[in-house]
């Protein structure tokens, strides 16, 4: 039945075009036997409940011959309603296959890019808030955050941290120190002790430079010995108390790691500010025993700046705000 409609379309079409030609229509007929055989086709493809025709080569090369004929000056492309939807001659195969995911997910057309656009938005802002969780478990109840230790051994942590200078150049960190059993005799700069037991230059050797801590150390770009003092004694002396001990931990590391590994004191001075909830298990910011690794620095960062930057706000860090001074210089025997 659809065949024989579809030749009745098209005998009719050439009677038509036959009775206008003889009438001396001229290309006005061409044009409306073209207007004619797409009539037929679309009522062809309406009667058989709006399926399209598998593409073929042969198909394709006819339907090109076809837009070949059409007279200059006749429309070419040709649209035919199907679910409310529109497919034209310039439809391409991309574009389908492009939108049909889309589609999918969304609908169809200016729908799909709203959903898109909604899904981009959704995944950035939960981004945002896992970050933002992850951070605020980090902080305390003041917002101090509270970085969280490596080891190197059962007696070194190690806390990474990082900063940038005035200009934004970045450096990252790694703040090496022994355990609260070890620290500084009080009163001393050439003396450190393990609970109540002064350790001997061998003792020092063996558990405060360890293996673990040479090689760590060895690796970094720049180190910086830290000299500080506890909450007793007046600040002027406690300040040149902190000197001193940063002089002494520079030599004693100087003498295990690679010389040409440039070297610098930092004096904290006086513990100015006791705070409970910075000691924990393991440490102690009294008197520590403490060395900072220099593991990245952009060119031309303010090595003093950055440093300042990262320790500042630490709940369990010497943080620069919680002692009397910040002096860092270059170390030399």
């Amino acid at each position: 039945m659809v065949d024989d409609d579809r030749d009745g379309h098209a005998l009719e079409g050439r009677a038509l075009y036959r009775d206008r030609e003889r009438r001396g229509v001229g290309d006005d007929a061409d044009a409306f036997k073209t207007r004619t055989g797409v009539l037929g086709s679309v009522k062809s493809f309406l009667a058989r409940g709006g399926q399209r025709t598998r593409a073929t080569p042969e198909r394709t090369a006819a339907s090109a011959g076809v837009i070949a004929n059409v007279p200059r000056g006749a429309v070419r492309e040709t649209s035919v309603p199907i679910v409310n939807r529109k497919y034209t001659s310039s439809d391409t195969a991309y574009g389908r296959d492009a939108g049909s995911g889309l589609s999918r997910l969304f609908g169809g057309g200016y729908e799909s890019w709203l959903g898109l656009l909604a899904l981009l938005f959704t995944a950035f802002v939960g981004g945002w808030i896992i970050k933002d969780a992850i951070l605020a478990n980090t902080k305390d109840k003041s917002g101090l955050q509270r970085i969280v230790a490596k080891r190197w051994n059962e007696r070194t942590l190690v806390f990474p941290i990082d900063g940038v200078d005035k200009a934004g150049r970045r450096a990252l960190f790694d703040v090496v120190v022994l355990t609260k059993e070890y620290g500084w005799v009080k009163g001393s700069t050439t003396e450190l002790e393990r609970g109540d037991k002064r350790l001997s230059a061998e003792d020092i050797e063996n558990e405060v430079l360890a293996p673990q801590l040479r090689e760590g150390l060895g690796s970094a770009r720049e180190l910086i010995a830290v000299g500080l003092a506890s909450q007793e004694g007046e600040i002027e002396r406690e300040v040149q108390r902190g000197g001193l001990r940063a002089a002494r931990i520079a030599q004693w590391v100087q003498g295990t790691v690679d010389q040409s590994i440039p070297m610098w004191t930092l004096n904290l001075g006086r513990y100015l500010e006791p705070c409970a909830d910075c000691e924990d298990a393991d440490t102690s910011w009294q008197r520590p025993f403490i060395v900072i690794a220099v593991r990245k620095a952009d060119d031309g960062t303010n090595i003093g700046e950055a440093l300042h930057m990262a320790l500042s706000d630490k709940q369990n860090l010497p943080a620069p705000e919680r002692y009397s001074t910040f002096a860092l210089s270059r170390f030399s025997k």
